[in-house]
């Protein structure tokens, strides 16, 4: 294990910031995953709450303290599966929570989520096939989604892309595997012509929502928590301003799906590149958005401790990423997350020490009754 100060670590890229783990040990609350010279290890925040993050070995969780199943079982499938982006920790983080781990009501909705990923990708595909064939003003089948399966439906797709092929001078079974990979890049994000988003399209979505109400939050006068607000709002915006500069970029290239097709070498590197960019630039911002959705309230106290609670949970930006207009203030973001800790509340996990409020509770209990009386 080795530390590194503050002034030292600020990272310069993704890969050096490594990406978050969904983590339920409260320890391991903001742990991030990264591939060293000596295999995987992760990055925690300094333990007694100061300056600097400690690097350990990815295997010396286990060994370092006690940690919840689901951290046992998305550990062991990390490693079996290689995770090594952000879009496959999603994928992990679902499969556990699949197996029952944190209870019947978060497996069913993973459940549905997973299912909801493999349906999506086959509207991708439908909706990629419709678009591609109008592209290159060819007859389109009628079809519909639900009828997509039906040997009908199947031999007008085929018949179609066959006729295609040969006008792009492209093998029918070539052009066939192009499109199943080009959907299954494309899907997380969808369309930007499809009429429903993809995950990581309706993440940014989200995240310029959640930056609408920090500004809100800025404006309206909370005690001492208005500039905190604002720091968030800023964060939040330039993350929102990157990914929809990323996402335009990508529905551009998808506009040209002809080309795509007949150049394909060229453009399906060029969409692994702009898609892992996408999912790194929106890495972490679930808990944020997550948090916020849950937890809005009405009374302006409530509002200042959700400004407050926000904090710790908002990702450290790569110096490489930021433009010039945020790097200074996205520069502080490590140090003030360091600063806004709550009474009674436990620094690692934003949670309320019980304990620690029953122990001072029974403190003042016992100095009132040994006070002398008038």
């Amino acid at each position: 294990m080795r530390s590194l100060k503050h002034s030292d670590f600020h990272p310069k890229t993704w890969a050096e910031r490594g990406m978050a783990v969904p983590f339920t040990t409260p320890e391991l609350a903001f742990a991030r995953l990264r591939r060293g010279q000596g295999g995987r290890e992760f990055l925690l925040p300094n333990p007694s709450g100061g300056q600097g993050n400690y690097v350990l070995s990815w295997p010396a969780i286990r060994a370092m303290m006690p940690i919840s199943m689901f951290d046992r079982l998305l550990y062991d499938l990390v490693e079996k599966q290689d995770v090594s982006t952000p879009l496959m920790m999603r994928t992990a983080e679902l499969q556990v929570t699949a197996t029952g781990i944190s209870g019947p009501v978060a497996a069913r909705k993973a459940r549905e989520d997973i299912e909801e990923v493999q349906q999506y990708q086959l509207y991708t595909t439908f909706t990629l096939t419709l678009s591609l064939l109008k592209a290159a003003n060819m007859p389109e089948p009628d079809l519909s989604v639900a009828s997509l399966h039906s040997e009908s439906v199947q031999r007008q797709i085929k018949a179609a892309l066959l006729d295609l092929a040969a006008s792009l001078q492209i093998q029918h079974d070539e052009l066939h595997t192009r499109i199943e990979v080009l959907a299954a890049l494309v899907s997380p994000l969808g369309l930007g012509s499809a009429c429903e988003a993809g995950y990581l399209r309706q993440m940014a979505e989200e995240v310029g929502r959640l930056r609408d109400a920090l500004r809100e939050y800025s404006e309206m006068g909370l005690d001492d928590v208005s500039t905190l607000a604002e720091f968030e709002a800023d964060t939040a915006n330039l993350i929102h301003g990157l990914v929809t500069q990323k996402i335009g970029q990508i529905d551009i290239m998808m506009a040209s799906l002809i080309n795509f097709l007949t150049s394909w070498d060229t453009y399906s590197e060029r969409l692994i590149s702009s898609m892992l960019d996408l999912s790194w630039l929106l890495d972490g911002w679930g808990g944020p958005v997550r948090f916020h959705r849950a937890a809005q309230r009405s009374s302006r106290e409530q509002q200042a401790e959700l400004v407050v609670d926000l904090l710790p949970r908002l990702p450290i930006i790569p110096s490489a990423v930021r433009d010039g207009g945020g790097a200074q203030k996205m520069e502080a973001l490590s140090v003030v997350q360091r600063r806004r800790v709550q009474p009674h509340t436990d620094w690692r996990s934003g949670v309320v020490d019980v304990e620690q409020v029953r122990r001072i509770e029974m403190s003042k209990a016992s100095l009132s009754a040994a006070a002398p009386k008038n």
